[in-house]
């Protein structure tokens, strides 16, 4: 059985599976010096919020950093339910 790696919609450097694995694609890099670099494709680590206590994942682009929910990427990416509860607690996909 193969995985469904989608690319997120609104950072097409990284892909996710409706179970909410993320992994930064294969790509080669130009530093602002002019060298250039390759980087591997892994797949990221998720971290819990700790305001909201959900899973997030660090994403970048371009040089700048940002913090998704893992859910929210999921809803973009495959268009099924937020993945949360209204109460606040995370559902399984």
């Amino acid at each position: 059985m193969t995985t469904d790696w989608r690319p997120l919609p609104s950072n097409d450097y990284y892909q996710i599976t409706r179970d909410g694995r993320v992994r930064g694609r294969h790509r080669i890099i130009t530093r602002s010096n002019g060298r250039t670099y390759t980087a591997r494709a892994r797949e990221l680590t998720p971290q819990i919020h700790p305001r909201t206590g959900l899973s997030t994942v660090m994403l970048s682009r371009a040089g700048h950093h940002y913090r998704r929910h893992i859910h929210l990427l999921v809803r973009k990416a495959f268009g099924v339910g937020s993945g949360v509860t209204s109460d606040g607690e995370q559902q399984p996909l």
